[in-house]
């Protein structure tokens, strides 16, 4: 998990830099920096549970209550923006909103399910022997 932390941030970043040059003139240097800083926090967070071991479940704990933030904020900037839209442009935008999160609900539950059947397979005890079964003794005559 630490080294997913760590990526996680350098994605963070990455998303930063490039919407901040694909705004152009529009540019908002605030949520670039904002950008920048949450995702130096998540490659810390990564780093220190790599560093201190002891500490390591409560680092990635941060890292995931920065991730939900992650979630959140956006959510409710996104509820913000959709307010000020027309009729036509909120509906497409619902629709993919919805759209993202049942197919990624549905690959997630995929992926857990996947997951779980790999692990009854490989939790599963070997089939018992079956005994064999007698022959018949040819040396007895009646």
């Amino acid at each position: 998990m630490p080294i997913f932390t760590i990526l996680f941030g350098v994605a963070l970043m990455a998303v930063g830099v490039g919407t901040y040059i694909g705004a152009g003139q529009e540019a908002s240097i605030s949520a670039f920096i904002l950008q920048m800083i949450l995702g130096a926090l998540a490659i810390g967070l990564g780093v220190g549970s790599i560093l201190k071991k002891e500490l390591r479940m409560h680092l990635i704990h941060g890292a995931v209550l920065l991730a939900a933030m992650g979630v959140v904020v956006p959510l409710i900037k996104f509820g913000t923006y959709l307010i000020e839209l027309d009729r036509g442009v909120q509906m497409n935008l619902v629709r993919a909103l919805l759209t993202v999160v049942f197919s990624g609900a549905y690959v997630f539950a995929a992926v857990q399910s996947f997951r779980a059947a790999r692990k009854s397979r490989t939790d599963a005890p070997p089939p018992a022997p079956t005994p064999p079964k007698p022959e018949p003794d040819s040396t007895t005559t009646q």
